[in-house]
């Protein structure tokens, strides 16, 4: 049966996560916001995908933040406690540090569950959509890739830059078009009165259809040029969809790299699996850190907490490369930080036992 100390703990605990993680989020995804807009003020991607990228990136930051917004959570529930002399009046009712801890517990083990499945499914997916996306607006059609009226514009392939004198209502008709591209060791200029994207179904690949115009193909400077002119002529300025699908190990699935014997796809899978992790960590290091005196200021803690996770954030990603670069063998990958970190609370905590406070006392004095 759950106990009114409990329900009281594990409330004001889930509080304080919504609202922390609530308020990261925004922050993550205000900067994220932010770069898409400039995107979008540069012809880069289409106004009409910002809402689905900032869904998806929502959903690839949020298992990330839940450490960080749990940890803070801690420090700011249990510290509380300790402020306010609410751990003081438990301990003369003979409530123990432990017992306090156990609905904290109790959040953080279904907490981890389910940054494991937001980390290792969720995620990558995420990711993938997202590199989809991106490479999908860079070779979409005329008003994906922000071309205007008077302006140079350059194909993803960096092989073409054409000059569009006037553009269609619905800017799929282009009038008016210079090109100079450079494709199989040749360059050449065309002169268009009219133009369009198309996209090959067969090959995914997106080509820029010129019709009634004329060709000089050549090398500058040298005399063997050719003319020609044409009704419709294509060129083509975007790749294929499998070249265009991300390599990106962040958005590779799960099983894939469990699969796999390679040191990097390794290194990705043991770092998704310390998010999920890290939040039992950050159980065992709120612990030492949320203890404060009666009436002490709340911000000293939390600001204490920032930079004991941004250390501990820092050393795992240098443990991920030491992995990479064979420094740490395999089987330790990245587990040892974990063990390491959960270990020297451990030792913090045997040693704050009373016995050995009495044995430190004995010490003082024998010295």
């Amino acid at each position: 049966m759950i106990s009114i100390l409990d329900r009281h703990i594990f409330l004001d605990l889930l509080k304080a996560l919504l609202a922390v993680l609530l308020v990261l989020s925004l922050i993550i995804d205000g900067l994220s916001f932010i770069q898409y807009l400039e995107r979008v003020i540069n012809g880069e991607i289409n106004a009409d995908v910002v809402l689905k990228l900032l869904g998806l990136e929502t959903l690839r930051s949020t298992p990330r933040l839940i450490p960080p917004a749990f940890f803070l959570a801690i420090l700011y529930v249990i510290g509380g406690m300790y402020r306010d002399s609410e751990m003081v009046a438990l301990h003369s009712c003979a409530v123990s540090s432990a017992r306090v801890y156990r609905p904290v517990v109790a959040l953080a083990l279904p907490l981890a569950a389910v940054t494991a499945w937001l980390t290792m499914s969720v995620a990558p997916w995420a990711s993938g959509e997202i590199s989809m996306i991106r490479m999908d607006q860079k070779t979409a059609a005329v008003e994906l890739m922000g071309i205007s009226e008077g302006r140079f514009n350059e194909s993803n392939l960096g092989d073409t830059v054409f000059y569009v004198k006037e553009m269609s209502g619905d800017d799929h008709l282009m009038k008016g078009l210079f090109v100079y591209y450079k494709q199989q060791g040749k360059s050449g200029v065309i002169a268009a009165k009219e133009g369009y994207h198309t996209r090959d179904d067969t090959t995914g690949g997106r080509y820029l259809v010129l019709t009634q115009g004329h060709r000089y193909e050549g090398q500058p400077g040298e005399a063997n040029y050719s003319i020609a002119s044409f009704d419709t002529y294509a060129l083509r300025i975007g790749d294929s969809d499998e070249e265009r699908v991300s390599t990106s190990r962040s958005s590779l699935p799960t099983a894939l790299l469990m699969a796999s014997d390679q040191i990097k796809l390794q290194a990705e899978l043991q770092e998704r699996i310390s998010v999920a992790l890290l939040v039992l960590v950050m159980v065992l290091l709120s612990i030492p850190l949320s203890r404060s005196l009666p009436r002490q200021g709340p911000h000293g803690r939390i600001i204490l907490g920032f930079f004991v996770y941004f250390f501990y954030f820092n050393l795992e990603a240098l443990s991920k490369g030491w992995m990479v670069d064979g420094l740490t063998s395999r089987w330790m990958g990245m587990w040892w930080l974990h063990l390491l970190a959960a270990a020297l609370v451990m030792l913090y905590l045997l040693m704050d036992r009373p016995l050995f406070r009495r044995l430190r006392r004995q010490l003082r004095r024998s010295n």
